[in-house]
């Protein structure tokens, strides 16, 4: 069979979207597919380096197509928007999609962050429970050196852990303010 020439990039990256969600097409027809279509747009980058059009849909195909490449068609677009010469269209495509996936970044840092804080709550919580352990130990007639040990341990040890967590959450906000 005779595969016609791509013209123009866009071509295949239509081709694939129409294709994409298609329950006759099997897994591995699609994967060939996507493959292609980025074989498409490497060559075509080869060609025309410079081209913020190229970039733009190579950026768009990659966030859409493969998931893994994300930070790649971050650099295209974030390319793109700097570039200075794209068409009012392709800078505003560029612009959204960026916009899109760096509040899908801000959304899942939030739910790391949560879950984070939830655990440093739990350990927190441990040490407090542990800290009326103490009081009693203290204030009870005879201390018992052993129990006061195991108490002062565990309050410790919860305290470590929840500082621990603390100090990656400032970590990562430093990263990712």
């Amino acid at each position: 069979s005779h595969i016609p020439r791509v013209r123009i990039t866009l071509d295949v990256e239509l081709a694939v979207r129409f294709m994409y969600n298609r329950r006759d097409l099997t897994p591995d027809f699609m994967q060939n597919l996507i493959h292609y279509c980025d074989n498409v747009y490497k060559r075509a980058l080869e060609r025309y380096p410079d081209s913020t059009f190229v970039k733009a849909h190579y950026g768009i195909f990659m966030a859409s197509m493969i998931p893994q490449e994300q930070t790649q068609a971050y650099a295209y677009l974030k390319a793109v928007l700097l570039a200075g010469n794209a068409p009012l269209d392709t800078w505003y495509m560029s612009y959204k999609l960026i916009s899109n996936m760096a509040a899908s970044t801000s959304r899942l840092h939030d739910l790391q962050t949560t879950g984070l804080m939830k655990e440093a709550r739990r350990h927190h919580r441990a040490a407090l429970v542990q800290m009326v352990s103490l009081w009693h130990v203290l204030m009870s007639d005879k201390v018992n050196v052993e129990r006061l040990n195991s108490v002062t341990s565990s309050i410790n040890k919860s305290s470590l852990a929840a500082l621990d967590i603390f100090q990656a959450l400032g970590q990562k906000q430093q990263r990712n303010p």
